[in-house]
């Protein structure tokens, strides 16, 4: 079920959104705007993922999960009703991104209270709304040639309220209250170090990302074609996530995480340097293929902290590190229009050997601080 309504979430989120990135690059908006409209989901939804986590950890979550899917005809509404400005699209999809941790970290805050088979089992769930972000652009780009953008904003509604019932079954184990500030100080290395990863992978991921439609741009894509390249990589990483989280329960969590690390790395310097937008969407696949193996990694990292801390420290974690990633977002988007491409890859590149260096130190500490803790 929880899979299943990933899917939806996210299927239909990935209809809309290159519309309206395609719609800010045709009309030259400034480039740190494309920026801030990729990433601005992430920072909203670390808003409200604080309180939302800290309200999962004493609640059962299928009510929390229902909510949000009820919510979403909301943004919906809003595409349907107004012109796409870069105000309007950067709004709907803050509203996106407050909606979306309802289903995504409940999702994986359920898994880790439920589940045997963690690695596994937050593979197949990351897996689920990457394999939607594959058909997702398709559809939207058949609905709107055929039926119109209104009509895509008016089945992305109806769906999640269809999918409104059905959250409401999802039963749940409701974890014993605790003194979250006591755990925190108790777990503090774990906690210290987990938050130190989360701002490193955040503020790399968004150096990089957002701009790979900047660059297919420039070398003539078009928002058919932005689409078709973005189901295309949505497909490496239904594949990547599935792959790595069944590779954190065979071989360990620290070697695919390393492993993630160097081929992105290597990826994202490639990326300036593509001649077509054929070889720009196979480099940056590869890049998103192997960040899955580093983010697989940290979510079952997640899954060594306490039950009743979990929920609590990846909404503290996040709203930290989204924040902070937002803010890369619009200093990488600046440094492109003003030195261009190359530099600002380089630095994402740069910030990937960081979190190399700070998982070597944090790995034997984490470790020893948790068998302290018990």
């Amino acid at each position: 079920m929880l899979s299943l309504l990933s899917f939806i979430t996210w299927f239909t989120y990935t209809s809309i959104t290159p519309t309206l990135a395609v719609h800010m690059l045709d009309e030259n908006s400034p480039t740190w705007m494309l920026g801030i409209l990729v990433t601005i989901a992430g920072l909203t939804g670390k808003m409200i993922g604080a309180p939302l986590g800290i309200i999962g950890d004493r609640t059962s979550l299928g009510k929390l999960i229902s909510i949000g899917m009820i919510l979403r005809i909301i943004p919906f509404g809003l595409l349907a009703a107004f012109a796409l400005t870069p105000f309007v699209s950067i709004a709907t999809v803050a509203i996106f991104g407050l909606l979306n941790p309802f289903v995504i970290m409940l999702g994986y805050l359920w898994i880790s209270r439920n589940s045997d088979a963690r690695g596994a089992d937050i593979g197949t769930f990351s897996a689920a709304p990457w394999a939607a972000a594959i058909f997702g652009p398709l559809f939207g780009m058949y609905i709107i040639s055929n039926f119109g953008f209104r009509w895509l904003c008016i089945i992305g509604a109806v769906l999640s309220l269809l999918l409104f019932p059905l959250s409401l079954g999802i039963s749940d184990k409701v974890p014993k209250k605790v003194h979250v500030v006591s755990m925190f100080k108790e777990h503090r290395t774990f906690v210290a170090f987990y938050i130190i990863i989360a701002i490193l992978v955040d503020a790399t991921v968004f150096f990089y990302a957002p701009y790979w439609m900047y660059i297919g741009h420039n070398l003539g894509a078009d928002e058919s074609m932005i689409r078709m390249g973005s189901s295309f990589v949505s497909l490496m990483v239904a594949l990547s996530t599935k792959l790595s989280g069944n590779l954190c329960d065979s071989i360990g969590r620290y070697k695919v995480t390393y492993a993630g690390y160097v081929l992105m790395a290597i990826m994202v310097l490639l990326m300036p340097f593509a001649w077509s937008f054929t070889i720009l969407v196979t480099f940056y696949s590869l890049a998103k293929f192997s960040e899955c193996f580093a983010e697989t990694g940290i979510s079952v990292l997640l899954s060594d902290a306490p039950d009743e801390m979990r929920g609590s420290l990846s909404a503290a974690t996040g709203w930290i590190s989204a924040g902070l990633g937002v803010v890369f977002a619009a200093l990488s988007g600046m440094m492109i229009d003003r030195y261009g491409i190359l530099p600002s890859y380089i630095t994402s590149a740069s910030l990937i050997m960081v979190m190399i260096l700070t998982f070597a130190v944090a790995r034997p500490r984490i470790a020893k601080s948790l068998v302290k803790a018990r």
